[in-house]
């Protein structure tokens, strides 16, 4: 039960960020322990192998000479005897046969570096001081007794240390026996006698379990056969190995505490931001679209993330208001032919006479017709369906073939119909269909409000990597608040109310001049006629070129007038 009441928790983004972060911490800290504990670990040992290898270089010499270690010498090499090339020949020559077993650096009594060297030849051992300049010899002459009570003597002496900070030396034959050792009563030290083996080498250093501590031990094998053992206890590295654990554990615990709980308010600050655009959401879904987000110190992507969500809000709020003033505009708009059919069908039956009544009813059918098809095209076009296809267009001839169907109705109107071409102008990428609807009810518009004796006027050029078209008229022109309206669907000015038309006109045009990357503006004055401006960017998104056409019209220069 208790788990069932916690799973849900582990499912939040907090909780996630805080075990992300805890384990990233939790890791690093382990490396950085592992490192820090082992470092410390090489050391310590380190440091005991460097005090019993020094020790087994002074009781080495001392064994094989009888005598105290030499000051400041400094063994050459414990495993196999390897001396300078000129010591070795010196020592070759002047006694020829004899096998070098021990050697260091050392210092004549004039001040000269020199090789102490012992060797053996025919049981006999003899010791060497070697200069590049000269050599001196001497015979050792202590015996295997003598030396092995020097070796016990020694041994007394430079014990020390008491529990768990002993030193042990030890002799031993070959076979195990102990010849020497230190103070410590031998029983004790019987461990240290159990692990000898035949080894290859020289030297090896090994580590064997004494009461609660481990010792180290390193053992040298005597030119004689004999072991000389050196061990110390390593109980105070133990010890300070142990209290370094218990630190950094220490210190891990209190990291992770740490961590979780800075983890867990830092996640909760940035997931404040999120909060706050869920809990705005929920508002806006239960119908309140007045709600906006706040912006918050969280960081910058979450500010932007509330920009872009109110963004979203403003739109769909605009949507919706337009999507309400379409449908009163369409439900007021198909009222009225819906109206007028019903009253005509009500008079037909009502007089008797419906000899006229069809046609009357196929009359107000394409009239709705022709709102509901206006409005659902505007609606593709504005959503990115329509037009589908797209060609190479020459807007000349469009233009050419609009003005050759309004001619008629211009002229007997009264109105000049006047199309001005450019001399050259490049090939358009649109929809055929689309643009004679487009320029269609430009000039449909203009032919409309434009009283006998005006002038409607097309002119297409092109500057600057766009063509634009002009469609004036020297009519009514726009009233200033109207400006902004014209485009919006079923808008009609109150100049206009009194003309045939929906209102869809002007938002047919700007939906296809924005579907085809377009943009259409206005300029009118009441009384002074309107010209509305429509430019295209004409450069290919396939090419980055801009492809040239040579006109149909007349030379440059000329202007035609229908």
């Amino acid at each position: 039960m208790f788990w069932n009441k916690l799973a849900p928790l582990f499912d939040t983004v907090r909780a996630k960020v805080c075990g992300i972060n805890v384990a990233l911490i939790l890791v690093a800290f382990l490396l950085s322990f592992a490192g820090i504990y082992f470092f410390q670990r090489d050391y310590l040992l380190g440091e005991m192998e460097e005090k019993i290898t020094i020790f087994s270089n002074e009781f080495e010499y001392e064994y094989l000479t009888g005598d105290e270690e030499i000051p400041g010498a400094v063994v050459i090499q414990t495993q196999a005897v390897a001396i300078p090339d000129f010591a070795a020949v010196a020592i070759q020559r002047h006694r020829p046969g004899v096998t070098v077993v021990f050697a260091c650096l050392s210092m004549s009594q004039t001040g000269e570096n020199a090789i102490t060297a012992i060797a053996e030849a025919g049981g006999l051992l003899f010791e060497y001081m070697v200069t590049p300049s000269r050599i001196e010899e001497r015979e050792l002459t202590a015996s295997l007794p003598a030396r092995i009570a020097s070796m016990n003597e020694e041994f007394n002496e430079e014990s020390y240390g008491e529990d768990d900070q002993q030193v042990f030396f030890l002799l031993l034959s070959a076979d195990g026996r102990m010849l020497a050792h230190s103070r410590q009563n031998p029983d004790e030290l019987r461990f240290l006698a159990k692990p000898v083996h035949p080894q290859a080498g020289k030297t090896w250093l090994t580590r064997h379990r004494h009461g609660e501590h481990t010792v180290m031990a390193l053992y040298k094998r005597l030119y004689d056969g004999n072991l000389l053992v050196i061990a110390g206890n390593l109980a105070e590295a133990e010890r300070n190995l142990a209290y370094l654990a218990s630190i950094l554990g220490i210190v891990m615990a209190f990291m992770l505490v740490v961590s979780l709980a800075g983890s867990w308010l830092l996640a909760a600050m940035f997931l404040k931001g999120l909060s706050r655009v869920k809990n705005t959401a929920a508002r806006i879904a239960d119908g309140d679209f007045g709600q906006r987000v706040g912006m918050g110190r969280e960081g910058r992507e979450i500010n932007d993330l509330a920009v872009v969500f109110n963004d979203m809000v403003d739109q769909t709020e605009k949507l919706l208001r337009e999507l309400k003033t379409v449908s009163d505009d369409i439900a007021h708009d198909l009222r009225t032919p819906l109206t007028a059919l019903r009253g005509r069908a009500e008079l037909a039956l009502t007089s008797g006479d419906g000899a006229n009544l069809p046609i009357q009813v196929l009359e107000g059918c394409d009239h709705l017709l022709g709102i509901i098809n206006t409005t659902l095209m505007i609606s593709q076009t504005e959503a990115g369906l329509f037009p589908a296809s797209r060609e190479g267009l020459d807007l000349l001839e469009v233009a050419q073939q609009t003005v050759d169907i309004f001619l008629p109705t211009a002229e007997a109107q009264g109105i000049t119909l006047k199309f001005t071409p450019a001399p050259k102008v490049s090939l358009l990428p649109a929809n055929r269909t689309a643009m004679q609807r487009m320029l269609g009810n430009l000039v449909d518009n203009a032919i409309k409000f434009t009283p006998p004796g005006g002038r409607v006027e097309i002119r297409i050029t092109e500057e600057a990597g766009k063509l634009s078209l002009l469609v004036s008229d020297t009519g009514s022109g726009i009233q200033p608040q109207d400006r902004e309206k014209i485009f919006k669907r079923f808008y009609r000015g109150d100049g206009s109310r009194s003309t045939p038309g929906s209102g869809l006109g002007l938002s047919l045009v700007r939906a296809i001049v924005i579907a085809c990357g377009g943009t259409i503006e206005v300029e009118s004055a009441p009384g002074a006629g309107t010209t509305f401006r429509v430019a295209f960017p004409i450069t290919s998104p396939a090419t980055g070129q801009t492809p040239a056409h040579n006109a149909k019209p007349a030379t440059p220069g000329t202007q035609r007038v229908f």
